[in-house]
């Protein structure tokens, strides 16, 4: 086995675009709280490897879990396909989770926030539990999964002084943690085959497609509901993020187990333009007022 297949093999494992996908959540969290929307570099970039370190340990660990499911779902991933061997990827999702848990160490000194620490061991704790048990709980194991998708948004939003001070914050983390509920649904309905091969007991095989598509449609409409709750409070970050919702509902209703993979990239995609109209809005260009420090008593982070 070539240096060169092992390390593709470990990128692969790891799922670098969702990774890359969440570090701007985790540094958007940041930003919503910082002075003039610019966070401390080296507090949010610790904060922004806890992450995706973690989160490269828990996609790791699922594709070492779901060895059966996979080679009915995704033969060409490096597990079934046989170019990675089990005990490597193993050792891989342990090594990323050791980092994880470092450089959250590390992050908890530099901010003073034990909580930190805390909250990555927590998230670690989730993401292993949902490969081994959590997709077989069905809806439960989907809830968990749209939890860590709250919690990068107040991860990057805690490594800061002065939250929870802003408002701001939680209904980003509303919105990433209802878009992940919705792109895990979508998955659950992709993956149905693999899944009733291995005996998982997901929601998609408990509701059967056309259960699973209706629930799809019901909960899209949570993000919707988010939007026009969040235009009473802040208008023009309401309707801007209405674009994406509505990207969300569209791909959400039109949901079947053959179109599930394409419906979760307009998810994500729908997810990052969310971010980026987010930002513009609340921490960027059109942000309403001139951004001042929150919780200027707090401890100063040291850069």
């Amino acid at each position: 086995m070539r240096l060169w297949d092992v390390t593709r093999g470990l990128v692969e494992l790891s799922r670098p675009l969702n990774v890359l996908l969440t570090v701007p959540v985790v540094w958007l969290g940041a930003a919503l709280v910082a002075a003039e929307g610019r966070p401390p570099l080296l507090a949010t970039a610790l904060a922004c490897l806890v992450v995706a370190c973690a989160l490269g340990a828990g996609n790791t660990f699922n594709d070492w879990a779901d060895q059966v499911e996979d080679r009915i779902n995704r033969p060409d991933r490096p597990l079934p396909s046989g170019r990675l061997s089990p005990e490597i990827a193993l050792a891989w999702a342990g090594v990323q989770a050791v980092n994880s848990l470092l450089l959250a160490w590390k992050l908890m000194e530099l901010s003073q926030k034990p909580e930190l620490f805390r909250i990555c061991l927590l998230c670690l704790l989730l993401l292993f539990h949902y490969g081994l048990r959590g997709k077989g709980l069905a809806f439960w194991g989907n809830l968990e999964v749209a939890a860590l998708g709250a919690l990068a948004v107040l991860y990057g939003a805690l490594a800061l002084p002065g939250f929870p001070g802003e408002g701001q914050v939680w209904w980003l983390a509303a919105f990433s943690g209802l878009l992940t509920l919705q792109r895990e649904g979508l998955k659950d309905l992709q993956d149905m085959a693999g899944d009733r091969a291995a005996g998982r007991h997901t929601a998609a095989l408990r509701l059967g497609e056309q259960g699973m598509a209706r629930l799809l449609r019901a909960t899209s409409l949570g993000p919707l509901l988010l939007a026009l709750l969040l235009i009473r409070e802040r208008p023009l970050t309401g309707l801007c993020l209405l674009l994406p919702v509505c990207w969300v509902l569209g791909a959400s209703w039109k949901a079947t187990s053959r179109r599930a993979g394409l419906r979760q990239g307009q998810v994500k995609a729908a997810m990052l333009l969310g971010l980026l109209l987010f930002w513009l809005c609340e921490a960027g260009p059109l942000a309403p007022t001139p951004r001042v420090p929150t919780g200027q008593a707090a401890p100063a982070v040291r850069v």
